[in-house]
């Protein structure tokens, strides 16, 4: 019987000596870092208005941006330092829209109209940002007081307020004694709870009241009411509502014709309608 030789181990493969390079962390841009925190602050707001700090998702704000969650964390640490950027991107958002009001003081009253429809269009337009600060309520306000400054406060506002007002008083067309405080604060008031809740003011008043014809007729009612609450008491403001840019006759038309239920809305259009052909 043959004897077979034994067949040698392979030799082991000497070690290299050469050390792995060290792995490297994905660098961004700080254009493509701009955006994807733009992005994700602006996914994160449609989400936080939804569910509240607490029943927010990262993984579906990253899915909304096409980014993994991880980058959430590189950006923001925690879910909670997410939220306080967004809640302070939405404030710095609508200061920003409130320092582009144009105002000529010698025209108090076309100042204070653009004032007025400019703050309630933002809300109007911006329904998110509504969601998100009525969220933000129901919490108490815990975390705006964490990250509210002057220049997210409404500081700006009422100081614009107070230079209008300041001009109508000037000009004998505004009362004196305005507090500018309560007044941004009414404005603001009528305008956000409107869009607020807009969907039960539909069910309860059985209108659409995110009509663009309705929302219009909100914006004249406001401007109207903010007119009679600032001018002094010897000045006529009647015509005013009538020359300021409106609806247009063929949609006043339509307000005042449909089947309108309520009364008053009614009696209103009626008789802004009969001011402006009389003007």
């Amino acid at each position: 019987m043959k004897k077979t030789k034994p067949t040698k181990a392979p030799a082991p493969k000497a070690r290299s000596t050469r050390k792995a390079a060290p792995r490297r962390k994905r660098e961004f841009k700080p254009r493509d870092a701009e955006s994807a925190q733009k992005a994700l602050l602006e996914a994160a707001m449609v989400e936080f208005s939804q569910y509240g700090m607490e029943g927010a998702n990262i993984e579906r704000i990253a899915k909304a941006c096409d980014l993994n969650k991880r980058m959430v964390y590189y950006y923001f640490a925690t879910k909670e330092g997410l939220y306080l950027k967004t809640l302070a991107h939405a404030f710095r958002a609508i200061r920003e829209a409130e320092r582009k009001i144009p105002v000529s003081l010698d025209k108090p009253v076309e100042s204070l109209m653009t004032a007025i429809d400019s703050i309630f269009k933002y809300y109007v337009e911006n329904p998110v940002f509504v969601s998100l600060i009525s969220m933000e309520n129901l919490s108490g306000g815990k975390y705006a007081g964490e990250i509210m400054n002057d220049r997210l406060s409404s500081a700006f506002t009422v100081g614009l307020f107070k230079r209008i007002v300041d001009a109508g008083v000037a000009k004998g067309i505004f009362r004196r004694g305005i507090n500018t405080s309560d007044l941004y604060l009414s404005i603001a008031s009528l305008g956000f709870m409107y869009v607020a809740n807009r969907h039960t003011l539909r069910i309860t008043f059985n209108r659409n009241v995110s009509e663009r014809s309705e929302i219009e007729i909100r914006r004249r009612i406001i401007q109207e009411m903010i007119l009679n609450f600032v001018k002094a008491d010897a000045i006529d403001l009647k015509g005013t509502m009538a020359r300021w840019p409106d609806v247009g006759s063929q949609v006043a038309d339509k307000l005042v014709h449909r089947n309108v239920r309520d009364a008053a809305v009614r009696d209103y259009l009626s008789s802004r309608h009969r001011d402006d052909a009389v003007t």
